[in-house]
């Protein structure tokens, strides 16, 4: 999740002011968050628009400074997958640092992340390692550092199937302005991007999708419509619908990922686009 949010973090903007409106601290934050359950998993959707509390009944409405609507399917619960990612991304780190260890085999953890590596060896190898002993350099077998990269992996490659992120962010890239969707995913980055075979509101488009790496445990996936025709249809319904609702790779699911486009046509004229 961290890793996505940077990556879309790369184009940003000031949120302009916009009037305030009587509406509750509740309602203000349904306006911009809804939540469903889908199959297995709770769906959290956030369109691409951010509130601003002004008092208890009183709250204005903005683009998000990302120009992207996120949604996130999980399998945990709300306080759960918080702690989750926060434990996953000390995992990712671990991951990293086990694979450029130096030849003494001494890894040393920051002190914030250390009792979470502490779990997580105690669960590998049944022992204890002082969380002091992790800060100040603990010297590592072989064998330790593959069976620890190995456990690592498990619980980031659960956690991943457990939890999904997606986003479909408007960018511009000189005159071009488009929508693309971005998720986490394993792949592997090659020289040309990989033709998907996708339908958006019941119509075939076809993405390009290309593998950025992040020099993580999973990559991240950004795709985008092959053909100026398919980036005009995307536009068009994400202008014209509350919903959209298209198929992209979810671990061999025909499960269709949904966005609230609320925002959408604000956010694509600040960022320069025509009017719909």
């Amino acid at each position: 999740m961290k890793k996505l949010l940077v990556l879309i973090s790369l184009f940003l903007a000031n949120p302009a002011v916009f009037a305030q409106e009587e509406v509750s601290c509740l309602e203000a934050k349904y306006r911009v968050e809804n939540h469903d359950t889908q199959n297995e998993f709770n769906a959290i959707f956030k369109n691409f628009l951010s509130q601003k509390h002004h008092s208890s009944n009183s709250h204005s409405f903005h683009v998000n400074e990302n120009f992207v609507a996120i949604s996130q399917y999980t399998k945990y619960r709300e306080k759960q997958s918080k702690i989750l990612e926060e434990r996953m991304g000390i995992y990712e780190w671990l991951v990293a640092t086990l694979k450029n260890l130096p030849a003494d085999n001494v890894i040393r953890v920051p002190e914030e992340y250390a009792s979470n590596v502490r779990f997580l060896i105690r669960i590998t190898f049944q022992k204890e390692i002082p969380i002091s002993t992790l800060i100040e350099g603990a010297t590592l077998t072989d064998d330790d550092v593959s069976l620890l990269q190995e456990q690592a992996k498990n619980e980031l490659t659960t956690f991943y199937q457990n939890q999904k992120l997606y986003a479909a962010k408007i960018l511009k890239n000189d005159d071009v302005q488009t929508v693309a969707f971005m998720w986490n995913q394993y792949c592997e980055v090659e020289d040309s991007p990989r033709p998907y075979e996708s339908r958006l509101n019941g119509t075939r488009v076809t993405l390009d999708i290309y593998c950025i790496e992040t020099g993580t445990h999973t990559n991240t996936s950004f795709a985008i419509a092959n053909s100026i025709e398919g980036q005009h249809y995307l536009h068009n319904e994400f202008s014209n619908k509350e919903w959209v609702s298209i198929k992209l790779p979810f671990e061999e699911s025909n499960m269709l990922t949904q966005f609230w486009t609320a925002g959408y046509n604000r956010a694509w004229r600040k960022l320069g686009g025509d009017s719909p």
